[in-house]
């Protein structure tokens, strides 16, 4: 669904690091459920999507966005491999991975 020269893209890579793709391979896997799991829908691929099929109604097409969304998150993890990052100030960006996925999102009724 998404390639690795997409990702190497998103990742401003230009050369074939030693062991990087599959790094990004599993930074891949990782966006993907994290996107699956705020949707509350299992991601598939755009083409051949069929909303009348059996079982549609918990999956999702990979729309452009939710693949910028996936992307956005493969990008944020591969410059920031750690979960503290010391001396620095971090404010998050407006209209990014959550502007992405906001339509994708479940309502919730009650």
């Amino acid at each position: 669904m998404i390639d690795i020269e997409d990702i190497r893209a998103q990742c401003r890579l230009d050369d074939d690091i030693t062991g990087e793709d599959a790094y990004l391979q599993m930074l891949l896997q990782a966006a993907t459920r994290h996107v699956e799991v705020c949707i509350q829908k299992t991601l598939v691929p755009l083409a051949g999507w069929d909303p009348a099929a059996e079982g549609a109604e918990s999956k999702q097409p990979l729309t452009d966005d939710l693949r910028l969304a996936v992307l956005f998150l493969i990008g944020h993890w591969y410059a920031n491999r750690e979960s503290v990052v010391i001396g620095t100030i971090t404010s998050e960006v407006p209209l990014t991975f959550d502007a992405l996925i906001q339509q994708y999102r479940p309502t919730i009724i009650g």
